[in-house]
């Protein structure tokens, strides 16, 4: 649960005011040690926060749930299915700006049309998607490129055909309206906008045809057409409170001897949005786990340990008593979050389950880590404590690390040593909420000193320890309906924050 701001407040007031009561005046000749260097009086408010609305582990659901979050329950998964794209200005000749970056869903890249190329009506810019299989795109989304928005489209048809000769042609005959939009514009650069399609329908060419860019400012943009990526979306989109659910399913790699991040320095690249990812990845739901039972695995790791998936579990077997088990296995989910969605969400909650060690990730920041004794140092290596069943974590973290558009949630699962005799992993419910979840120090803050023979300066230039209690003075002096001098009450009158 969380605390109210109001009651954090003049609790943190009420403390404040007993320390200027009591702290005195440091001499100049008195040591100061090292102590971590807070922002105000933000240490106080986040240990009065957990003293009463308890500690994180054994935290409860929140109450007040997020409303109509407008997490998308389509998908971006039809865009893999895209084999070429066409142009009519596919700037082939550039190595980075040509039309084939419009299909990578990197909104990093773009498709430049080339100098003075402006769509117009007469003159329309297109691009042609063929498919590898007829598709229905229930909505597609634009992304603004990175340069001037001039250049950004503003009137636009998606067509639909499933004759040969569209391929080819953009005007033939076959094309059938899918969506048309006009007017519309990005608010930034990397902007990407979501719209329904109209009329959908399945179709194994799709074409984006831009009748009219912004041209709203200079000469030179004006003639001038980009845009960062279109992709194809499929599925119905929901409203819901629930991200992941028993029922979710993951993408998992538990090949056991590739490395998901492909050897990069930083072996957490594979939990980022848009990663490449090496290797064989399965798609299933979980539980996921497996138990050694002579020289296979079964997904009855225990009583209340059903697994519904089994992983791989050996790399080697020889005996009962010469084998080696997988090392670690890597599950990633995405969903998508629009602006309205995004705002309305200020942390998650939900449960997870793991033996051995596990870390979970949001868009590549670890927001939950239990490496146990054993703490792993590489993507394939073992790490954990060799406990008897899985342990059950209580989940409780802020949303800092959410998105609008694509959100990946990564785990990585690690055995606890080559002979393990078991591995087991499931989030079962991951939910969005919209009370406020304390946010946690970094470890910057936690770890930062000063000399022990030096005050830090406060603002200003004013003295530091007088600016630790200015939250005291802010509502003494500004705010009386929480925090005012007692005064003598007329009988029959309710006391109140002013009066009491």
């Amino acid at each position: 649960m969380c605390v109210d701001e109001v009651v954090v407040d003049v609790l943190v007031s009420s403390v404040l005011s007993c320390l200027k009561n009591k702290v005195q005046p440091m001499r100049s000749d008195h040591p100061v040690r090292p102590v971590p260097v807070r922002g105000r009086h933000r240490w106080l408010r986040t240990l009065i926060v957990f003293a009463a609305a308890g500690s994180l582990a054994g935290v409860v659901a929140p109450s007040a749930q997020a409303v109509a979050l407008n997490v998308r329950g389509d998908s971006d998964s039809i865009q893999a299915s895209v084999t070429s794209v066409t142009s009519n200005f596919g700037n082939t000749s550039s190595g980075t700006e040509n039309v084939g970056s419009l299909n990578d869903r990197n909104p990093a890249t773009k498709w430049y049309a080339g100098t003075g190329n402006q769509p117009t009506p007469t003159t329309p810019i297109y691009a042609i998607y063929t498919l590898s299989s007829a598709a229905q795109a229930t909505a597609y989304s634009l992304t603004s490129g990175g340069d001037a928005p001039e250049r950004d489209p503003k009137d636009w048809t998606v067509l639909g055909s499933n004759s040969a000769s569209a391929a080819t042609n953009a005007s033939d005959a076959s094309w059938t309206l899918v969506d048309t939009r006009t007017s519309q514009t990005f608010a930034s650069r990397g902007q990407r906008n979501v719209y329904s399609a109209t009329t959908p329908a399945s179709y194994l060419y799709y074409q984006l045809r831009v009748t009219a860019n912004l041209a709203n400012s200079t000469a030179s943009n004006n003639t001038k057409f980009q845009i960062a990526d279109w992709t194809l979306r499929t599925g119905a989109v929901g409203a819901s409170s629930s991200i992941i659910t028993s029922a979710t399913s993951w993408s998992y790699l538990e090949d056991g001897t590739v490395d998901p991040a492909n050897g990069a320095a930083d072996r957490t690249a594979w939990t980022q949005v848009g990663a490449t990812l090496p290797g064989t990845w399965k798609t299933a739901a979980g539980p996921f786990g497996a138990k050694r039972s002579g020289s296979t695995a079964t997904t009855n790791i225990g009583t209340n340990f059903q697994a519904a998936t089994l992983l791989k579990y050996f790399l080697s077997y020889t005996s009962d008593t010469e084998y080696v088990t997988v090392p670690a296995y890597f599950f990633r989910y995405a969903f998508e979050l629009d602006q309205a969605g995004l705002d309305s969400i200020k942390g998650l909650y939900g449960t997870l389950v793991h033996d051995d060690a596990a870390t979970v990730y949001i868009n590549g920041t670890a927001v939950a880590d239990f490496p146990g004794t054993n703490v792993p140092t590489s993507n394939l290596g073992y790490g954990g404590n060799n406990n008897g069943d899985p342990a059950t974590e209580q989940l409780l973290v802020p949303a800092t690390p959410l998105r609008v558009g694509q959100n990946v949630i990564s785990v990585e699962l690690h055995n606890v040593n080559a002979t393990s005799s078991d591995v087991y992993f499931s989030l079962p419910t991951l939910a969005a909420t919209s009370d406020t979840v304390p946010v946690p120090f970094t470890s910057a803050e936690l770890n930062a000193t000063y000399p022990s023979d030096t005050v830090p300066t406060g603002d200003n230039g004013g003295d530091y320890f007088v600016d630790l209690l200015d939250g005291f003075s802010d509502l003494r002096d500004n705010h009386p309906s929480v925090l005012a001098a007692n005064e003598n009450l007329t009988s029959g009158v309710t006391p109140t924050a002013v009066n009491d």
